[in-house]
Parts: C-alpha cells; structure tokens; sequence
C-alpha cells in the first residue's frame, strides 16, 4: 500500500508529501519512490524490462523470461546459444529428419545412398517444401525410436533416417555416424565425415 513520505522540492527548497508506488504506470510515476509488494519484491513494471533484444534500445534494460518461461537467444551474446541456421527446405522435411545442404544450398533429407545427400544436421519441426527450416547443428534431439544407448548412429537409407545398425555395402553407398545415442530415442549429434563402402 502506497505510503506517504515527506520529501524536499529541488526548486523551492520546502518540505512536500510524496506518495511511494508499488506499480508503475509508466511517465506520470516519474521521481517517485518504489515500495516494495506484499511479496517483498520490486514490481517489473517499475523496471527497464526487455523480452527480446539485439538492438542499442534495449541497452541496460533487464532481460525478462518469455512466454515460454525462457531466456530469448537473442538476448544473449553474440555466437551463444544452440548452432544453428535457417535455411530454405528443398523438399517437405518431418520433424526431427537429419538434413544434408544440397547444391542450391537448399535443407534436403540425407540419406546414406547418395553422396551428394550427406548428413549436416537437422531439424526439430516439420517445415513445408520452399519454407524457411531451422537446421541444428549440435545438442541432443529426441523424437526417434529403437536406438541402443551409447552406441554409434548412422545415417540410414530410408531419407531424413537415422539407424543402429552399421551400414552395410550395397544397401548404404556410404556409412556416416551422425551421433551417439543417449536414450532409445534421442541422439547426440556429432556428424562426422564418410566412409565409401
């Protein structure tokens, strides 16, 4: 509850009463003094708070959680954060497909029968031929099935696919290890290079 506080005019010199706030409607409550809530907290209203940054305006505000109760990438600091990359899909990608970057520089699926079509990364959310699809290239992705926990997975013939198996000539072209699995259904990705088979 607001309280009545004496303070001193900076232009006449007298004594005046002021009025704390609890919460803050913006200009009208400047130069007044903050009360802490029934909580014992600063109300953020009363504070230079930021959702999302990247821009000199929001230079010493307070970085505030978003809607989803987490801190936005771009508030933190340059080259910090999941590596990743948005790049146009080449072709419908599921979520969780592992992905190769085809000539056009387009988001494919990979798959371990043609060359051209070798894993990078992947994605974590279905996107639409000609769409913009955010590739990751590292961390742990879950959505898959029948993975055998701490053991190596391949990229696999069936396109956008990882396997368990190791790849066998003739049926893959080439063999990729694309992570290690770290339960039966999330793979951490460290893609490497091929082996011709």
């Amino acid at each position: 509850m607001p309280k009545d506080l004496i303070s001193r005019d900076s232009v006449t010199g007298r004594q005046k009463v002021v009025k704390s706030v609890t919460v803050s409607t913006g200009a009208g409550d400047a130069s007044k003094i903050v009360e802490l809530d029934g909580a014992g907290k600063i109300d953020k209203s009363a504070l230079p708070t930021t959702v999302a940054g990247g821009t000199a305006a929001q230079s010493g505000k307070v970085p505030e959680l978003n809607g989803a109760g987490k801190i936005d990438l771009s508030l933190l600091p340059d080259n910090v954060g999941p590596e990743s990359m948005i790049v146009v899909a080449g072709e419908a990608l599921s979520a969780n497909n592992i992905v190769a970057i085809d000539g056009t520089g387009k988001a494919v699926k990979a798959v371990s029968t043609n060359i051209a079509k070798m894993a990078v990364g992947y994605v974590k959310t279905a996107v639409a031929n000609g769409a913009n699809a955010e590739v990751f290239f590292g961390n742990i992705n879950a959505g898959y099935a029948g993975l055998t926990p701490g053991q190596p997975v391949y990229l696999s013939q069936n396109a956008g696919d990882p396997k368990s198996t190791v790849p066998v000539a003739g049926t893959d072209t080439f063999a990729q290890i694309v992570g290690t699995a770290v339960s039966n259904s999330a793979i951490l990705f460290e893609v490497a290079g091929i082996i011709e088979l």
